[in-house]
C-alpha cells in the first residue's frame, strides 16, 4: 500500500512521525482550547467509524478524556478508508467552535498536519528510491 497524500486521498498508510503527527506544544495547546471550550466527545469523533471511535481508551473525566484521545489520535495512522482520524477529530473542533479565537489553534494544527504529511510524503519517497 501507498502513503496518502492530500493529492492521493484515497490511499491508506501506515506511516507516522515518530514523535506523532503534531508536536508536544501544539498538542498542549489543542488539549487547553478543547477543554476550556467543553466541546463533546461524540461531536470530535463524528464522521470516524465507530470501530475506531470505540477502540480509543475510554475514562470517567472528560478533561482526562481529551487528553488521552489527542494522544491516541495524533499517533494513529491513515485507516483503511483512506480517513486520517486526527484531521476528521480536528475539522470537527473547527466546525464547533465557530469564529471563536481559539479555533485559530485548531486551524493551526490543521496546517501542522497537512505540513507534516507532505514531509513525510517527500521523506518516504526519498528513502524508497
Amino acid at each position: 500500500m501507498g502513503t496518502r497524500t492530500l493529492d492521493n486521498p484515497g490511499e491508506p498508510s501506515n506511516v507516522v512521525p515518530p514523535d506523532g503527527w503534531l508536536p508536544r506544544d501544539l498538542l498542549r495547546c489543542l488539549r487547553r482550547v478543547i477543554i476550556a471550550a467543553g466541546l463533546d466527545r461524540h461531536a470530535l469523533l463524528g464522521g470516524l467509524s465507530p470501530a475506531f471511535a470505540q477502540s480509543l481508551r475510554t475514562t470517567s473525566s472528560p478533561a482526562a478524556q481529551v487528553c488521552i484521545d489527542l494522544d491516541e489520535l495524533n499517533r494513529a495512522p491513515t485507516l483503511e478508508d483512506g480517513i486520517l482520524p486526527l484531521r476528521i477529530w480536528l475539522e470537527n473542533a473547527a466546525d464547533l467552535l465557530g469564529p471563536r479565537g481559539e479555533a485559530m489553534v485548531v486551524t493551526s494544527a490543521l496546517t501542522w498536519l497537512d505540513v507534516e504529511r507532505r514531509v513525510l510524503i517527500c521523506d518516504t519517497m526519498s528513502i524508497s528510491k
